[in-house]
């Protein structure tokens, strides 16, 4: 069990910085359909692509919702649909992801949540904005956001740093 919610993740081996951990899947909706068929959907295992493209997941029970957030994570993006780690993380550590890495809408998709994850680093409350966060951009690296994210942050003038 987590100490963070439910039954995490965990890794049953040691993982290597860079590499593949879980890859996002499901399929491909815009708003209206999110609305109207999913908003019944857990919201943080949705994955926002584009201003109005989500990825749902096929099954709604699907192993993604067992890797809990945290804001400072071991994991980071790749792209769009993958999550690898951000460092070395041992056998039997939780894997974990800031949920602003791929969420980008407060109130869209993810209302406010509490967060207890406990890191020197907790902002208490995660929502769809925090990737505005100068921290968290220098912290993860611009390009540990998805590359919808990233979009978003070149558009806004923020300015960028290195990934992982």
């Amino acid at each position: 069990m987590s100490s963070l919610a439910g039954a995490g993740a965990f890794a049953v081996e040691e993982i290597p910085r860079g590499a593949i951990v879980h890859q996002f899947k499901g399929r491909v909706v815009d708003e209206d359909e999110l609305r109207e068929s999913y908003s019944d959907l857990f919201r943080s295992w949705i994955v926002q692509l584009s201003e109005d493209r989500f990825l749902v997941p096929e099954d709604r029970w699907n192993d993604r919702g067992a890797i809990n957030h945290s804001c400072d994570s071991n994991l980071v993006m790749l792209d769009s649909l993958t999550l690898v780690a951000r460092q070395r993380i041992c056998a039997g550590d939780e894997v974990t992801v800031d949920y602003s890495l791929f969420h980008g809408e407060p109130g869209r998709l993810l209302d406010a949540v509490r967060c207890k994850c406990g890191s020197i680093f907790c902002r208490e409350q995660v929502d769809g904005s925090d990737w505005r966060r100068t921290e968290l951009r220098e912290r993860y690296g611009v390009a540990s956001f998805s590359p919808f994210l990233q979009r978003r942050i070149a558009a806004a003038s923020i300015s960028p740093s290195s990934g992982m």
